[in-house]
């Protein structure tokens, strides 16, 4: 799991809980192992997160190098993306519930993402739009445009292996590109925190996935 956000929700637990916006990370590293877990741009957390992480190595500078270093570390293996938009700074995405000073301009957000075409990614989320903390519209926009960047990060993959088969002869019984212990399909999810009163229409909250014939559907409104 690659993490990108400002946040580190590795806590036990928030207020009792142990499932939260806060905690969440954490529950991931405990079923996939810490060792698996690497977190980006990471500037905000509790005195126990801090020293969790450093117990556990998980914390990588937000650069271009960090995360091609890692990135190339992994191979083949499988790559999911957790990226929160809290990773950038407030001034220029000061719609989020959670804004933290010091982060990192879009343009470096893409530098990082562009490190990871023709790996082998099995999933993507990208969260923390509140919209109506942010009435320029700025934010959804930029929530807008980076998953744009998600979705052309997803196809990078199967034009590389269009290319690499170029000329050999597929069969239907070609294993799809997305199939990863039963993942048949390719889901960016996009969480939004859009109030019950603000109208529809404002940002465009949808599960997008590659189907059979390999088109972006909208799978929910």
């Amino acid at each position: 799991v690659i993490h990108f956000d400002a946040h580190a929700d590795l806590r036990p637990d928030l207020w009792g809980d142990p499932l939260t916006h806060a905690t969440i990370l954490g529950r991931v590293a405990d079923k996939i192992g810490f060792q698996n877990l690497k977190q980006f741009g990471i500037r905000s957390g509790s005195r126990e997160e801090w020293e969790l992480a450093q117990k556990h190595d998980t914390l990588r500078p937000f650069t271009k190098e960090a995360i091609a270093q890692h990135v190339e570390s992994l191979g083949d293996r499988p790559i999911y993306l957790t990226l929160d938009l809290d990773v950038l700074d407030p001034s220029i995405y000061p719609g989020t519930g959670t804004p933290e000073p010091g982060g990192i301009l879009w343009d470096t957000l893409v530098g990082g993402l562009k490190q990871l075409p023709g790996k082998r990614l099995v999933g993507m989320d990208c969260l923390e739009l509140a919209p109506h903390y942010d009435p320029t519209g700025v934010s959804a926009l930029t929530m807008a445009k980076t998953i744009r960047e998600l979705i052309l990060l997803a196809d990078q993959r199967k034009r590389d292996e269009e290319i690499h088969h170029e000329g050999t002869k597929t069969t239907k019984a070609t294993k799809p590109m997305w199939n990863f212990r039963g993942l048949r399909f390719f889901r960016v999810f996009v969480v939004s925190s859009i109030p019950a009163r603000s109208p529809r229409g404002l940002f465009p909250c949808a599960w997008l996935r590659r189907g059979p014939g390999r088109h972006l559907q909208r799978a929910l409104p």
